[in-house]
């Protein structure tokens, strides 16, 4: 009788995708040993199939049916161990019995994950990913619930907002304006209100930015300047005579003056345009760092996992290199240094003078 131990052993192969590391089997399913008899063949033979690689056959010859069953508990034993899946590499975190969706298009939606050194390491069915569980392995059932890869916010100011009127729970351009006036109210007469950066006008039901007559009616006694993200100042009449834009001034190279369709000055000041506009610097309480981490924290609490710093300053980055190097950074960060007024020659030597090398990246920091 001849007795042959099929093994078919799908190894898990690189794919490239949603998640870096991940292992995809061919067909969903890894495939074991399997024993078939095959009575055709004479009873003064037994031999394993594949017991040394495919393709090779042992066969073995032995007197007496002592000799012939020992000689097949062997070749089964061979066979088997040559044809079983090699023991996965263990995970420090399962996830299963979900629905995790890797946005892969080969991979798909699958049950289960595995994680080691904070990259994913196997995605798949239940039974292959939990067969990564080790001593110490921390494993979560889904109970159906769906992981999705985290999401990343491209363009991230962390230290913006500032401390001036707090527009971010506006949702009418009436709410902006009362939030205004009522802070001049608290100012003298001829005072400056400035506004934090904490909103954006797609907030406002009425879909728009807050203009020059707008600011005009919240605090006509007052210069009001609104700060719009990084890229624009939104002023009132009275600001704007302050900081010298009269009627006829001209856009500046790399900037844009705002103006009605009737030709006037609506108060919009964009980029280089907002230049002689010298706001005074708001003092900030507590360590930055500390302050730094809760914004980040507050952004990992909803699901963020990565954030872009566009144009950031040298000691802001002193910031994010001391928490990544106390090791409590709580979200992967790309950081991109404001350059103004840097010939792109010397871009390299004057970002290398602020301690930082081509390539810089700690795992969790890194330069863009």
């Amino acid at each position: 009788m001849r007795v042959h131990a099929v093994g078919t052993n799908h190894r898990a192969r690189p794919h490239r995708g949603a998640f870096p590391g991940t292992g995809k089997l061919e067909d969903g399913r890894l495939h074991r040993g399997t024993v078939r008899l095959n009575r055709k063949t004479g009873p003064e033979s037994g031999s394993v199939a594949g017991a040394r690689g495919p393709g090779r056959t042992t066969s073995t010859r032995a007197a007496g049916l002592g000799g012939r069953t020992r000689t097949l508990l062997a070749t089964l034993t061979l066979g088997v161990a040559a044809c079983s899946p090699p023991a996965p590499d263990p995970a420090d975190l399962i996830v299963h019995n979900g629905l995790v969706h890797t946005l892969d298009d080969q991979l798909g939606t699958v049950a289960a994950l595995a994680m080691r050194g904070g990259r994913v390491v196997a995605a798949g069915p239940d039974d292959e990913i939990l067969r990564h569980r080790a001593t110490g392995t921390v494993v979560i059932d889904l109970g159906g619930r769906a992981v999705v890869p985290g999401p990343t916010d491209n363009h991230f100011h962390a230290l913006g907002g500032g401390h001036g009127v707090d527009l971010s729970g506006a949702r009418t351009m009436a709410e902006v304006l009362g939030a205004i006036s009522a802070r001049a109210a608290d100012t003298q007469p001829g005072g400056l209100v400035v506004t934090n950066s904490n909103w954006h006008e797609g907030q406002l039901a009425e879909q728009r930015l807050p203009l020059r007559y707008d600011l005009d009616r919240a605090a006509p006694a007052h210069a009001v300047v609104v700060v719009r993200g990084g890229h624009e100042f939104i002023l009132n009449s009275v600001a704007l005579e302050r900081f010298g834009i009269a009627e006829d001034a001209v856009s500046p190279p790399g900037g844009r003056i705002g103006r009605y369709d009737d030709g006037r000055l609506n108060g919009e000041l964009v980029d280089r345009a907002k230049d002689p506009v010298r706001l005074p610097a708001a003092e900030e309480e507590g360590d930055p760092a500390e302050r730094l981490l809760r914004q980040l924290a507050a952004m990992s609490a909803l699901g963020v996992t990565s954030l872009r710093i566009p144009g950031g300053s040298p000691q802001q980055f002193a910031l994010y290199r001391q928490l990544a190097e106390e090791d409590r950074l709580p979200v992967r960060i790309e950081f991109l240094f404001r350059l103004r007024g840097v010939a792109p020659e010397d871009v390299r030597t004057t970002v290398e003078s602020w301690g930082v090398a081509p390539g810089f990246s700690t795992g969790l920091l890194s330069v863009g």
